[in-house]
Parts: structure tokens; C-alpha cells; sequence
């Protein structure tokens, strides 16, 4: 008696363990973002003083030039943040299209987006170390601006950054909340098991609840864990940047300039463009069909020099129709396509079917291909060019089994390590970043729920239906009609329909490894061994006495909660937020 109380205690504080750790993993990511924020401005804040504070910074400064560069390039200290230096005239110095605009100061009305921020010129001529928050109504963006004055000198250094890209949830935090929930679950779930085994006086009782306290309590965390990665599972890429910020575009296509004259090419030319995509289906799991609009503009010094048109560098065959071609005011010109295209595209999450996010892109590239020309997205374009806005996404877009989460604008690095005849060093030149257009695709769950989760849910209810008639007594044995060789027969005829439907999807899916929906199929195929296996050794009662302790109380009461515990396990490994 007094070995069944200490082991009733440990489990006790057992449980107690994971429900603490469960609650503070919470509490730690309802802190998460405001702890990210202040990390962040305190980490900015000390580099930019160091910074500013360093060896002939203001002579620096005046000189611009590479020395400039390289010193606004130390305060790149976030993926969408931009650094400039401004003096109390509020006469700023910036990364420019030209080198030779280096040396120059140029007045802050040239920059409506720094036009707006009075607050901005208050900070400057106060000329002391700090930082605000500020709302931009132009780009309908929340900054962050760091101030930091160069000390003897007119010159003030300035960071402003986009707070979305700071205080986003990141894999800590998700790591976080995941862990949360999933100790929280398995506390709550063996303390009902607890009670489940301990209130009830029966034998049979104690099996028969507890097993149901653990198999309807993981069952319900298997349905939050999965409806958590649904909603907080986002496509990451460290590599991306969506191009949302003028300024940030015009910064990194400037150090991208520079980098090729050092490799001994000629400058980029830049083109702007934009994209509109009126459908978009998938024609296999690794084929999509666009079809859309597309439009160039060409300044007035590029027409003659630069030929205008796109190819798409995925496509297994494209087709454009030039619409419209328009001589504007100002001598530039632009001109308008509509485009239809099959792309190649790998689902490469495939593995978390259902509750997989993928993308699809338009990889665009300039016709004119030996000029080194550079396109880019002319954000002006768009009414609101946030990702979550669907930018260049019609409104009526329907994907069967898809729905659109985002689409932005990005530039990804490509190692080709050929010149390809035209440019002087093995870099690609201007081919070495190419625009691409992206599209984040969120599955639909409800489709694969009827035409999956429920067959194998009955299948598994039909298989526990069949072990209730396994037993030992002769009289039950005869009114249920049990033998051996029916549940065989059952058994097998069951295995041939759901291992026809796993094949059919994971040809549906193209997956090449185990996907988690393969987890459910296993799991059947594991109960379907166990029933038929028991059903064997109730013919030898003799021999296998434990088998039919309580009318085989201990492989039915069994049977649910092996089936939740590994389906359970299964979706903490598989979602579980990792970064990619």
C-alpha cells in the first residue's frame, strides 16, 4: 500500500513538472515580443554610437565616396533597415544610383518618406542619442528611427528600420508557445488519467476511463498542435526580403552596383516593372500555370539603349501579347503585356501535408540580356505593397485546395560561375540577383479532412468494433459471432482500401520521403496487426493467460491510447517550428 502511495506521489509531481514548464514556456512567449523589441533597440543604439563616435567620422562623412559606403554599410544592422547621415541643415547624405553623388548633400525634400517625419528634424537639432516609433503614411509602415549625433561635427547618423521585421514572431517564439501547449496538454491529460485510474473501484473501470482521459486528451492536443501549425506555421526563407521600402531597394541595388564595377563590370541598368496575376493553377504537384499582366517602364535615357520585354528563367513554354505602349510627358515609356506561363515549381513542405505552406514564383528576367540590366519593382504601383495585402493578387483568385497568404517582391542570389560570354567575371553580372514575384500558399484543410482524417477515423472505429468482439467466453463469443478467420478476412479486406488510398496520396503529393499523413496510415496498419494478432492468441487461452485477464480488458482498453500516443509524438516531431 504504502509502494502504491509514493508511486501515486511521483506521478503526481511528475505532472505537476510539466505543467509548470508548460505555463512558463507560455509566459515567456506573451513576453517574447516586447523582450525582441528591447534587444534590439538596445543592440542598434550601442553600434550606432560606437559608430558615431569612431575615428574621423565627420570627415568621413564630408568626403563620402567608398569610405562612406563602407560606413553606412556597418549600420546595416537589420534585413529592412536603411542608414543615412544628415546634418543640422537637414541636408542628408545616402547611398545614391551614382557614384559620383556620393560626395554630395542632398535636401531632405527630395525624400517624401523623410519629408513627413517632423519628428525626425526635432531629434536632429536637438542633437542627442535616441529613438521613436514613428507611422508612415505613405507607405502605411511602422519605423523604428535611431538617432545618434556625431560628436564635434554637424553631422547626425540615422537608422530607420521597419518594425514588422523586428518584432515579427520568430522560431523562438514559436518554439516557445509550441512547447507550451504541448506540456500543457500532456499535464492536463495524465492528471485526468490519474483520476481516471484512482476514483473508480472497479478493475475494469480504472482501465476503461483512464484510457479514455488519454486517448480524448491527446486527441484534443493533436487537434490544437495541428490547428497551431495552421495558423502560426509561416514559408521562411532567410534569404528573402520582401521589397517593400524604396529606400531599401535603392540601398541594396546600390551596394550590388558597386560590387560588380569592383569585379570589373559595368554599371546596372535599372527597369521598372510590375506584375499582376489574374489566375494561377497548379497543372501536377510540380507544375503551375500563370497568367497575368506585366509592365516596363523605360526612362527616357534607357529607350534606344535597353530593349524592352521579359522571359521568365523557370518556364517550360511562356506566350506574351504586347496590350499597350505609352510615350509619357516626361520621355519615358512604358509598355504592357499580358502573359500566360507554365512553371516549374517543388513543394519542397510537402512532408507536413495538410497543414503545408508553399510558394510559387514568377522568376523575371530582362529580354535585353546582355546590358546588365537589373529589374525592379515599381512599388509606386500598388496601393499597398505589404505582403499580407496580396499585392499584384486579384481579389477573385480561387486555387482549389489553395488559399493566397501573401505575395511580395524579392531578390535572390543566383551562382551561375560563368560569364556566359558577355560579363567579366564569373558572377552572372546582373543575373546574379534576379526579381522574383512570390506567391505564399496556404493549403485548405477542410478537403483533405473529409477525404482523409475521416475514412481512416472510421476505418480505426471499425477496427476497435471488431476487437470488442474478441473474446474468451464461449456464450459472448458466440452472440457477437467472433473467430479468428472473420477478422482475418476483415482485417484484410480493410488493409487493400487504405493502402490503395495512402499510395493515391502521396501520388497526389508527389512526396519523395514520409510525409505526416503517412503517420495515420502506419498507426492503422499497426492496429490492424494488434486485432488480428489478439484474435489469434484468444485461441490459446492456455498459454497466453494474460490475454484474457478480464475478457482481454488490457489490450481493448490499449487500443486508443497507443494509437493517440504515437499520432501525438508524431505531430511534435513533424511540427515542431524549426528555422529553415
Amino acid at each position: 500500500m504504502k509502494n502504491i502511495k509514493s508511486n501515486l506521489v511521483l506521478i503526481i509531481i511528475f505532472v505537476e513538472i510539466f505543467l509548470v514548464m508548460g505555463i512558463t514556456f507560455i509566459v515567456k512567449t506573451l513576453n517574447y515580443e516586447d523582450y525582441t523589441e528591447k534587444k534590439f533597440i538596445d543592440k542598434t543604439t550601442q553600434v550606432l554610437k560606437e559608430t558615431a563616435s569612431g575615428k574621423d567620422v565627420d570627415a568621413i562623412i564630408e568626403e563620402g565616396g567608398a569610405k562612406f559606403n563602407k560606413l553606412l554599410t556597418t549600420l546595416d544592422i537589420a534585413q529592412n533597415s536603411f542608414a543615412f547621415a544628415i546634418d543640422s541643415n537637414l541636408k542628408i547624405k545616402m547611398y545614391n544610383k551614382t557614384k559620383e553623388e556620393f560626395s554630395k548633400a542632398l535636401d531632405i525634400s527630395m525624400f517624401p518618406q523623410l519629408k513627413e517625419v517632423n519628428t525626425l528634424a526635432f531629434y536632429v537639432s536637438k542633437r542627442q542619442s535616441s529613438n521613436f516609433e514613428y507611422f508612415s503614411e505613405s507607405s502605411k509602415e511602422k519605423l523604428i528611427y535611431f538617432v545618434e549625433p556625431v560628436p564635434n561635427s554637424k553631422w547626425v547618423l540615422v537608422v530607420s528600420v521597419l518594425k514588422d521585421s523586428i518584432v515579427m514572431k520568430t522560431v523562438t517564439e514559436k518554439r516557445y508557445f509550441f512547447c507550451g501547449i504541448a506540456c500543457c496538454i500532456f499535464a492536463l491529460t495524465m492528471t485526468a488519467a490519474f483520476f481516471g485510474w484512482v476514483l473508480p473501484k472497479d478493475i475494469k473501470n480504472k482501465f476503461w476511463y483512464s484510457a479514455s482521459f488519454i486517448s480524448l486528451g491527446l486527441s484534443v492536443g493533436i487537434s490544437i498542435l495541428c490547428v497551431f501549425s495552421n495558423k502560426y506555421h509561416d514559408y521562411e526563407n532567410p534569404e528573402e526580403i520582401s521589397l517593400t521600402d524604396q529606400n531599401i531597394i535603392d540601398g541594396f541595388l546600390d551596394k550590388f552596383d558597386n560590387q560588380l564595377v569592383e569585379e570589373g563590370n559595368s554599371r546596372i541598368n535599372r527597369v521598372r516593372v510590375g506584375v499582376f496575376l489574374k489566375n494561377l493553377d497548379f497543372e501536377s504537384s510540380t507544375k503551375v500555370n500563370f497568367s497575368g499582366y506585366l509592365w516596363q517602364k523605360l526612362d527616357k535615357d534607357q529607350l534606344g539603349k535597353i530593349k524592352e520585354g521579359f522571359y521568365f528563367a523557370d518556364s517550360f513554354k511562356s506566350k506574351f501579347h504586347k496590350l499597350h505602349e505609352k510615350e509619357n510627358s516626361d520621355g519615358s515609356k512604358i509598355f504592357v503585356w499580358y502573359f500566360t506561363c507554365l512553371v516549374s515549381c517543388d513543394l519542397a513542405e510537402n512532408k507536413l501535408y495538410p497543414f503545408d505552406v508553399e510558394s510559387v514564383s514568377l522568376r523575371l528576367s530582362s529580354s535585353d540580356f546582355g546590358n546588365n540590366v537589373i529589374l525592379v519593382p515599381d512599388i509606386r504601383d500598388y496601393v499597398d505593397i505589404e505582403p499580407y495585402s496580396k499585392p499584384g493578387i486579384y481579389n477573385n483568385l480561387t486555387i482549389p485546395g489553395w488559399n493566397v497568404s501573401e505575395s511580395y517582391f524579392t531578390y535572390l542570389k543566383e551562382n551561375y560561375n560563368s560569364t556566359f560570354g558577355v560579363f567579366q567575371s564569373h558572377t552572372g553580372g546582373s543575373l546574379n540577383n534576379e526579381l522574383y514575384f512570390k506567391v505564399i500558399l496556404r493549403r485548405s484543410f477542410l478537403g483533405s479532412f473529409i477525404s482523409i482524417f475521416l475514412p481512416i477515423f472510421v476505418t480505426m472505429v471499425m477496427m476497435f468494433i471488431l476487437l470488442l468482439t474478441c473474446s474468451s467466453d464461449e456464450e459472448r463469443s458466440k452472440k457477437l459471432g467472433f473467430s479468428a478467420g472473420a477478422i482475418l478476412a476483415s482485417t484484410a479486406a480493410l488493409f487493400f482500401v487504405v493502402i490503395v488510398a495512402q499510395i493515391d496520396l502521396r501520388d497526389k503529393v508527389a512526396a519523395n520521403g514520409l510525409i505526416y499523413m503517412d503517420i495515420y496510415y502506419f498507426v492503422t496498419y499497426l492496429m490492424f496487426m494488434i486485432v488480428s494478432i489478439d484474435s489469434i492468441l484468444l485461441c490459446w487461452p492456455d498459454k497466453f493467460k494474460w490475454i484474457i485477464w478480464e475478457d482481454n480488458i488490457i489490450v481493448k482498453s490499449l487500443f486508443w491510447p497507443v494509437a493517440t500516443s504515437i499520432i501525438f509524438l508524431s505531430t511534435l516531431v513533424y511540427y515542431f517550428p524549426s528555422g529553415i
